[in-house]
């Protein structure tokens, strides 16, 4: 008798033990196939559409041109030179040629600082050495600032009159909709950072001979842009999404297939 409860004991716990086993693999299969999606991560270099495409940098002000600021140390040509040198890493390694207006801190009008000419032949400089040297597309790196604290995220800015559905208009369209998403991890309640790519009539653009864009990054006037900024791990992150907007245009993706924010957001926040 004593054996025979003791067999039925053994089995007993042997089934609770299965049970027990079976509920927690369930769990964690429901767990895995419900949670929301990673980030697909950037594709092996040897098949990513960026191999050998030209990608030229204009790292926004420099020299005794600060940029953009908020009164204090923090200047715009410094966070642009920073989220250069990352971006030309992040495309290297995706075997793209990256080619930097300026590695140093320094404008490029090659005058004295005090010449009226100087903010003219800065531009006129960026836009000599960007059809000299020639490449698939020009990005242009920037901070922004607004009146409005509350105002952040990346804004994508183009020329006026290139036509509609122009290869500029489609760059613009990809990478705002790819910097939207990206933002939307980062968004709090009531800060706008979901935009809309804006037409101008800014100078470089204008004159430049292959799709061009001005990439204002962040509002330097927002202080959660201003610190994630000063982040290395932000921006790794940031750059690595600029990527992936422009791996999606060399592919040809329509941009609508790109979502613009991350399940559960709210259009307003």
């Amino acid at each position: 008798m004593y054996w025979l409860f003791l067999r039925r004991k053994i089995l007993i716990v042997s089934l609770v033990m299965l049970v027990l086993l079976l509920a927690v693999s369930l769990y964690f299969f429901l767990w895995s196939t419900l949670k929301p999606p990673k980030d697909k991560s950037l594709p092996p270099a040897a098949s990513s559409p960026l191999q050998e495409k030209r990608i030229l940098i204009d790292v926004g002000h420099g020299g005794i041109d600060g940029g953009a600021s908020k009164g204090d140390a923090l200047l715009e040509k410094d966070i642009n030179l920073e989220m250069a040198l990352q971006l030309q890493k992040v495309l290297q390694n995706q075997g793209a040629i990256a080619l930097l207006s300026r590695d140093l801190d320094r404008d490029l009008s090659g005058v004295d600082p005090n010449d009226r000419r100087r903010n003219t032949l800065d531009l006129t400089n960026r836009i000599r050495w960007a059809n000299q040297v020639g490449g698939d597309i020009f990005l242009s790196l920037h901070m922004n600032s607004s009146q409005s604290s509350r105002v952040r995220g990346a804004l994508l800015l183009y020329y006026k009159h290139v036509k509609e559905d122009s290869e500029t208009e489609r760059l613009a369209q990809h990478l705002q909709r790819e910097l939207n998403y990206f933002y939307s991890s980062y968004a709090h309640k009531g800060e706008i950072y979901k935009h809309n790519p804006m037409k101008g009539n800014y100078f470089v653009l204008k004159h430049t001979k292959m799709p061009a864009v001005i990439v204002e990054m962040g509002f330097i006037t927002n202080n959660e842009d201003r610190k994630v900024f000063q982040n290395e791990e932000f921006q790794q992150a940031f750059c690595e999404a600029l990527v992936k907007g422009l791996i999606k245009y060399f592919s040809q993706v329509p941009d609508k297939y790109i979502p613009s924010e991350r399940p559960g957001m709210n259009e307003g926040l």
